[in-house]
């Protein structure tokens, strides 16, 4: 199965044998690839230490995860608080994963390693799996030059170690990505069910997700006409257990909702200096704090409904239309940009100690070289973003290209910072890889057109 995914075949007649001889190759050099990526991810989670790590969302993930696991009532009510009271702040996937270790420990029972290699393990699946993904229309050379970026990319080294869902949210988002491109494959209806549901499981760990397959499902349509009833049983495969959910969230009685996060995190990406604003008040400085009482007072002020937070927000760009325009211009950079605002900043999300980052030379060397590397890696994606869409070939380097562009539109109206950018990392490795390969080949085509002409 592995061979034949990635482009091995060992039968066919003698003359053949050589293409089998490389095939086997590169199955060697995939296999060395899930083995980098694992030791790396496994090496860091087991050495750096997080300080504190159940704080801010965490927190909110781990109270979930509790009261999930010994009180079965999905809600955010501490633990030492009664009764837990049901809620729909945040979505169920991670809180779950969380759950089933907590469950499985006991409640005085240490489930925190597990989670951390677990997720280690997560992250290193996610890489080979964007590396099928992009095998389809990159090649095995630049494929594989792809996934060692992936495996070795501080941010996605440093993502298994917090309590959060980035993680998860981005194995199952991959994931569903490698479904659909092995549906189209196989013309497998089976497959399409599986890549729904991979969509469907993404969503209800990520909200922000909700919409993507529905968009990649409607433009595969148009792309791949032959092919849409294929695209119907992914849809259908997505839309069970997400209106489930959303019809046991329209049951709740409690304010706190999915919806009230949306409207929050509107008014908050809105403001230019809400990052910075959270940082200095987190320290103690007042102008952090004068901003962040304004900022919560317009979030108060919306009642959690949408539309008024879009009133809000629509009010402030009237009043100072070009200032608004070039925040909002800026924010797709910021969110592929290098250093994490909110947290300890540079690749960490929470303040972590005894990272191979900052004590070992040799990495340290690496993760500036990265650091440097990473307005050319934003650059190089965002042009092959906009020339895979305007060509519309092939299922496998739309859809990258799609989920890339529909995640960054929909930060851009919300909250844009690199935290939010980690899960679509591998993306970002493929799309800036594609780039680069049609550059070197437009360079080398170049010079034969000169070559001839002499």
């Amino acid at each position: 199965m592995l061979a034949n995914s990635f482009g091995a075949d060992s039968s066919g007649p003698p003359e053949r044998r050589s293409d089998s001889a490389s095939a086997r190759w590169r199955v060697i050099a995939v296999v060395a690839v899930l083995l980098l990526a694992t030791v790396v991810r496994l090496y860091y989670v087991t050495l750096a230490v997080v300080i504190d790590p159940v704080r801010a969302d965490a927190s909110e993930y781990v109270a979930y995860a509790h009261n999930l696991a010994f009180e079965g009532t999905f809600g955010r009510t501490p633990a030492d608080a009664a009764p837990v009271v049901a809620d729909s702040f945040r979505d169920p996937g991670y809180p779950l994963l969380l759950a089933l270790f907590m469950r499985a420990a006991g409640p005085e029972g240490d489930w925190y390693p597990w989670v951390l290699l677990t997720q280690a393990a997560l992250g290193a699946a996610s890489v080979i799996l964007a590396l099928y993904v992009g095998w389809q229309w990159l090649g095995a050379r630049y494929c594989l030059a792809a996934s060692i970026l992936m495996a070795l990319w501080p941010h996605l080294v440093t993502m298994p170690s917090f309590l959060l869902s980035e993680t998860l949210y981005s194995f199952l988002l991959i994931a569903a990505l490698a479904a659909l491109v092995r549906t189209r494959q196989t013309i497998s209806r089976g497959w399409a069910l599986i890549a729904g549901l991979a969509f469907a499981m993404a969503a209800l760990t990520n909200a922000v997700a909700i919409l993507i397959a529905p968009v990649l499902a409607l433009a595969l349509m148009t792309v791949d006409r032959t092919q849409w009833r294929l695209y119907s049983w992914v849809l259908l495969a997505w839309m069970i257990p997400v209106s489930t959910w959303q019809v046991r969230n329209a049951a709740l009685e409690h304010s706190s909702s999915s919806g009230s996060r949306v409207a929050m995190n509107l008014i908050q990406g809105s403001w230019p200096d809400y990052h910075d604003a959270y940082v200095r008040s987190v320290r103690g400085d007042p102008t952090g704090r004068s901003v962040m009482v304004t900022i919560d007072r317009e979030v108060t002020a919306s009642q959690g409904r949408v539309s008024t937070a879009a009133s809000i927000v629509g009010k402030r760009i009237i009043g100072s239309p070009f200032e608004y325009l070039t925040w909002y211009a800026s924010k797709p950079y910021l969110l592929w940009d290098w250093r994490v605002r909110m947290g300890q900043n540079d690749v960490y999300i929470y303040p972590t100690v005894n990272s191979p980052f900052d004590t070992s030379v040799t990495w340290r060397i690496f993760i500036a070289l990265c650091k440097a590397l990473n307005p050319f890696l934003f650059i190089l994606a965002a042009g092959a973003s906009v020339a895979i869409l305007a060509r519309r070939r092939g299922v496998a380097p739309v859809s990258v290209a799609m989920v890339a562009v529909y995640s960054t539109c929909v930060h851009v109206v919300l909250q844009a910072e690199p935290r939010y950018s980690m899960p679509l990392r591998p993306l970002e490795c493929l799309l800036a890889v594609s780039a680069l390969a049609w550059l070197v080949r437009a360079t080398a085509q170049l010079r034969t057109a000169k070559s001839v002409t002499r």
